[in-house]
């Protein structure tokens, strides 16, 4: 992942499902060999892309490798973000 807040800094935790699969924050692409379950960022404006990696069954295969339109997100400080994939 990129370069993340100290802990004694702010910041804000995004989390994602195992089906999100996080390619890129801010234009930095991430390596898409290791999945990123959870990443600090500094609070404010961020773009995440995201690509949609079915993880088991019930999951939807049909929707396997989808990418999403580029996601603006203004964080806060000491707030969690839980993203939710739905297909």
């Amino acid at each position: 992942p990129p370069p993340q807040p100290a802990l004694s800094e702010p910041y804000a935790l995004l989390t994602f499902p195992e089906p999100m699969q996080l390619l890129a924050i801010d234009k930095q692409s991430l390596d898409t060999r290791a999945r990123v379950k959870a990443i600090r960022v500094t609070p404010g404006q961020h773009i995440l892309q995201f690509a949609y990696q079915p993880m088991s069954v019930g999951d939807s295969a049909s929707h396997a490798g989808q990418q999403a339109t580029p996601f603006p997100l203004e964080t806060q400080a000491g707030v969690t973000y839980v993203f939710v994939a739905r297909t």
